[in-house]
């Protein structure tokens, strides 16, 4: 009996993805156990043929954390794990061995969580490699120049404005408010103020929350992700080219635009659309909202992590609390109205002690990973090309050899100068560290102080006493159930 052809065609339908994720799986197995020959000359628990040591290792809550330093305190400076049965990776958690690694510039791993978030960012700063990332970096270096930053001070203000007037409410009726929700809405409108100059109620309008995972696209919320992926792409899209018929048009209508646009100042896309590489060549639309795009990610949910954990900080320790506001109204005092200039932000000294020290405990990357491109010497050790390196910078915070035994409390005298001077520059390294470090470090470092400090100069802060905290270690470090907060206004 024929086979007719669209049985066959059904047939190749079917089998098709079978036959690549046999493909797939046999290339992996291949490069593991290549790697794994070096890999099992380090130190590292026992695997379970089928989990790897993935039931040793509980992350992301927080047991895995600990789980982690039981590990470093084992094995010493660099370990191996077994993701599942076919992928080894090596766990770097001091600054002997995770300058070996990031003062490469070697990409991002595959898979590692990185994944999750392609479809949104697609091939920008945060993912791109080799050529390609070295070309965006030299690109995207000017738009962090401190003089396209000042401005966006003012940008920084206008945020915490209407952030502080959410906190007056909980302030009048006495409820406390949940720190990353808040903070996240209140990090993206300002964001999306830098990066596009768009302006919308996103701090009152709230945003959808999705999560991907391996069937995440074949469920009803996978469907409805790749749609609201579509429609943020559309709108950058349709931004970008708005912006680029303007700017082609002349300069006289550049400068018409932003008048009428209110804008005082170039914003991140601005700066994307004039920027050329050696060639003469420019960034294609695409390109430029990947980058945007990936600004947007790097410097939004981090930023809003970061900055709820320095409030967590100062809320549980009010005598640091206090320092701050003393030297917060030193500047602001009898200010109206209450805004930071940029001139203001070398000043506070103490509050970027403190930031720094709830960066170090609290660790808002917690691991970082990269994929040696060459072989490299660690511990001895050549790690062959195609190795997977996890930079677990929460270890290296709380290093008991780098940071003493006191590596859990909250001291931010920590980052005095006469402190700092004879530890090793990977021993803090928040936003990562070598070449393929945070680009946007100290935008964000800005943006944190200024949000803190408002908030700190119109409010006292307190913990809600019966909300336990617990880390969730996820890209972002969060907690698990949130950080619920009260704001008291200060007399």
């Amino acid at each position: 009996m024929a086979v007719g052809p669209v049985v066959v065609a059904v047939a190749l339908v079917l089998l098709t993805p079978v036959v690549y994720l046999v493909i797939s799986f046999l290339r992996v197995l291949v490069w593991s156990r290549r790697t794994a020959k070096v890999l099992e000359q380090f130190p590292g628990p026992p695997k379970h043929w089928l989990y790897g040591n993935l039931h040793q290792y509980d992350l992301p809550k927080q047991k895995g954390l600990f789980q982690a330093l039981e590990f470093a305190e084992k094995y010493g400076k660099a370990f191996r794990l077994w993701w599942g049965p076919v992928r080894p990776c090596l766990t770097v958690v001091h600054p002997d061995t995770a300058k070996q690694i990031l003062r490469k510039s070697d990409p991002k791993p595959g898979g590692a969580g990185y994944d999750l978030i392609i479809p949104w960012l697609g091939d920008g700063l945060v993912l791109s490699k080799g050529a390609h990332w070295s070309r965006d970096r030299r690109l995207l270096t000017p738009a962090f120049h401190f003089e396209v930053l000042k401005p966006y001070v003012a940008v920084y203000n206008k945020g915490a404005d209407i952030l502080l007037e959410k906190l007056e409410k909980c302030a009048k009726s006495g409820e406390s408010f949940e720190s990353f929700s808040v903070l996240s809405l209140c990090t993206l409108d300002i964001i999306l103020r830098c990066a596009f100059s768009y302006q919308d109620d996103i701090q009152t309008k709230g945003r959808p929350y999705l999560y991907p995972d391996f069937i995440f696209y074949l469920t009803k919320e996978g469907r409805d992700f790749k749609k609201l992926c579509a429609y943020v792409h559309q709108l950058a899209d349709d931004i970008i080219a708005k912006r680029r018929e303007t700017l082609e048009g002349s300069k006289e209508a550049g400068s018409k635009e932003m008048a009428e646009s209110g804008r005082k100042h170039l914003d991140f896309l601005d700066i994307l659309l004039h920027a050329q590489d050696e060639d003469g060549n420019t960034l294609s639309d695409v390109e430029i909202r990947n980058q945007v795009n990936t600004f947007m990610f790097a410097g939004h949910d981090t930023t809003a992590s970061t900055t709820s954990w320095v409030l967590y900080s100062l809320a549980t320790h009010p005598e640091h609390q206090e320092r701050v506001y003393q030297e917060v109204q030193g500047i602001l005092g009898g200010r109206e109205p209450a805004c930071l200039e940029w001139e203001d932000l070398p000043k506070l000294k103490y509050l970027t002690l403190c930031i720094k020290e709830a960066m170090r405990l609290h660790c808002p990357i917690p691991i970082i990973g990269r994929q040696i491109s060459a072989p490299i010497e660690v511990e001895g050790k050549v790690l062959p090309e195609g190795t997977i390196v996890d930079v677990n910078i929460w270890n290296i915070h709380h290093n008991p050899d780098v940071w003493g035994d006191n590596h859990m409390e909250y001291d931010p005298s920590r980052f005095l100068p006469e402190n700092m001077k004879e530890k090793d520059p990977y021993a803090f390294i928040p936003f990562s560290a070598g070449p393929r470090n945070c680009i946007g470090q100290n935008f964000a470092m800005n943006e944190e102080k200024v949000l803190v400090s408002r908030i700190i100069h119109k409010f006292k802060l307190e913990v809600v006493p019966d909300h336990p905290v617990e880390k969730l270690a996820e890209i972002v470090m969060k907690a698990k159930n949130g950080i619920q907060l009260k704001v008291i206004p200060r007399a």
